[in-house]
Parts: C-alpha cells; sequence; structure tokens
C-alpha cells in the first residue's frame, strides 16, 4: 500500500496501535518498520511513551506522516480509561477557492425617475430613426414581399 500511496506522491497520515515498541529500537521488528518508514519517508511524529504500566514505558502507538510540515501539532494524552494513551495530530488545511463569481449591480440610491423616462425615450427615438434610416429605404419589390413599415 505504501508504494501505491508513494507513487501518486500523495500525502498521507498513518496512525495506529502498531505494537512495535520503539523507544527501545533493537528489536528486528522496530528496525524492520523503522527501515521500511525510512524508505518511504515517513516521519515518526510522538517520541514519548504511549502506554505506561508499573513496571513499562513503551512507544506502540505510532503517528507517521509524509510531510510533517503540515501538522501543526501532535500529542500524547492520558486518559485513563485504557491502558494506551490517546495520540492525536492537528493538520493543517488548504481551502481551496473556487473561480470568483462577480455579481454586478445598480445604485439605485441616486435614481431620478424623470432623467430616465426622458433618456429612454431619446434612446427609443433615435432607435426607431436608425431602423427607418436602414430599412425604410427597402420596398416591396427589393425583398420580394410586403414589408410593413
Amino acid at each position: 500500500m505504501l508504494q501505491l500511496i508513494d507513487n501518486d506522491n500523495i500525502e498521507s497520515i498513518i496512525l495506529g496501535d502498531v505494537n512495535y515498541d520503539l523507544s527501545e529500537s533493537v528489536s528486528p521488528q522496530a528496525l524492520e518498520l523503522k527501515f521500511i518508514t525510512d524508505l518511504y519517508q515517513y516521519d515518526q511524529l510522538i517520541s514519548e511513551p504511549t502506554r505506561v504500566s508499573k513496571d513499562t514505558r513503551t512507544l506502540i502507538d505510532h503517528f507517521y506522516t509524509s510531510d510533517p510540515n503540515n501538522i501543526i501539532s501532535k500529542e500524547v494524552s492520558v486518559v485513563s480509561i485504557s491502558d494506551h494513551y490517546v495520540i492525536y495530530g492537528i493538520k493543517k488545511t488548504k481551502v481551496i477557492k473556487e473561480n470568483t463569481k462577480i455579481i454586478e449591480y445598480r445604485d439605485y440610491k441616486h435614481f431620478n425617475e424623470h432623467v430616465f423616462l426622458q433618456d429612454s425615450q431619446n434612446y427609443l427615438s433615435d432607435f426607431n430613426e436608425d431602423l427607418l434610416g436602414k430599412f425604410g429605404r427597402i420596398n416591396s419589390s427589393e425583398s420580394g414581399i410586403n414589408t410593413p413599415l
């Protein structure tokens, strides 16, 4: 699975109860795990014991990430409901912005109805004159149909 993630160059986080004690990295399992995580460039972020009993202090709960710069904080929290402490981390997130939507609107705060109606009438009058100027010269013999104006 690590090879698939590595091939896609995806940031990933792996955490949980692995049961390989990293506080004493002399065990063959811990050395093999360290080799694999180094090979795929994962950093183990927890360094304090995650399971403490009267006789032992072990680091068997692990928090690996492929990009430690995106982890803001990580903690081992002492909770008495389990023989393991809780491990957690807070990750930076990026907000993906959608394309900016531009909304155009008109401000009617200083709207003058009389000026608006006068401008509209002038515009329509100019528009009608333009139409007559362009199409008024066409007669039915040129267009082949009756074109009332």
